[in-house]
């Protein structure tokens, strides 16, 4: 900004001793608050205070206050049993004092959930009761910002309510109100698992084989899905077609595959054969495993060799 002249020495109330100068342009503060001028034409002559520097400062001649408020959730999803969480964050955006700034935050009842306060800078300010978060920020000086998290457990009951949806608001007594909403997906991250034989009695001498069968059929997206199975001892497994062929690799009598994502309808087989070379019963126990408890499944299958 080009300095045209200087107008005056002055002294504000709240002691500044500051030059009063002309500007072509739009005076702001070192937190770019308008000062003086037109604010709509930038490019329109302004007065502002600046010091012996000639930087712009700002010395209370604002007794305009405003507060606002944000609800971020600490992941827009999560897998059932997986803690859920969201910060809420008051802003005092001046350029006057906010006073008596007031949170309230009536939580989510969603099954499962059981809310705690967890951290913050403001967490000291705050209480549950009754289900509802409160906190009593006082007077926030200009420009100041004040938080608090909160969290809750979830369960395979809490995905069937999904989404937990959380708005938080704020009031003042001179700098305004709002409020803001977050929420979060949880999902449940349970497989359907199943394995079928060829043929439930084979001859001895003839090949035996199962085929085994992962498929996601509840909504959302899991991830690090995949499958191992423990194969009969004594034979000689080969893993020979099914849609997930490729995503699976046997290491002696152990099959494991990788599936990775899953959406919703999607499912991969694998099957695997072996001659039979002892009379009696084989057994295949096969699991499926994820990124939560709630993802295993677990079965055996059994074939007579006669």
């Amino acid at each position: 900004m080009r300095t045209l002249r200087s107008r005056s020495r002055t002294r504000p109330g709240d002691g500044c001793d500051t030059t009063v100068v002309a500007y072509d342009t739009v005076g702001t503060n070192s937190n770019n608050a308008i000062i003086s001028g037109d604010p709509d034409h930038p490019s329109a002559a302004g007065f502002a205070f600046v010091d012996g520097q000639g930087n712009v400062i700002d010395c209370g001649g604002s007794t305009e206050a405003n507060v606002s408020i944000t609800k971020v959730a600490d992941a827009p999803s999560v897998y059932a049993g997986d803690p859920i969480g969201f910060t809420t964050t008051v802003t005092s955006e001046g350029p006057a004092t906010a006073l008596n700034v007031q949170v309230s935050d009536t939580l989510p009842t969603d099954a499962g959930t059981s809310w705690s306060i967890d951290g913050g800078s403001g967490a000291g300010d705050c209480s549950i009761s009754a289900g509802v978060l409160s906190c009593d920020f006082g007077d926030m000086a200009a420009f100041s910002s004040l938080d608090v998290h909160i969290t809750s457990p979830t369960t395979l009951d809490t995905a069937k309510e999904s989404p937990v949806v959380n708005t938080a608001t704020v009031t003042s007594d001179n700098a305004g109100s709002g409020e803001s909403t977050d929420q979060v997906e949880v999902i449940c991250p349970r497989m359907g698992l199943s394995v079928k034989p060829d043929a439930s009695t084979v001859p001895l001498g003839e090949p035996a084989g199962y085929t085994m069968k992962v498929t996601r059929k509840l909504p959302g997206t899991v991830d690090d899905i995949g499958l191992t199975a423990v194969l009969p001892k004594h034979m000689a497994w080969s893993v020979d077609g099914g849609t997930g062929q490729s995503m699976c690799s046997l290491d002696g009598q152990t099959l494991t595959c990788y599936f990775d994502e899953m959406d919703q309808g999607m499912s991969y087989s694998v099957h695997v054969s072996a001659v039979t070379v002892r009379i009696g019963m084989i057994t295949a126990k096969v699991t499926t495993w994820g990124p939560s408890s709630y993802s295993y499944a677990s079965t055996r299958v059994t074939i007579l060799v006669a």
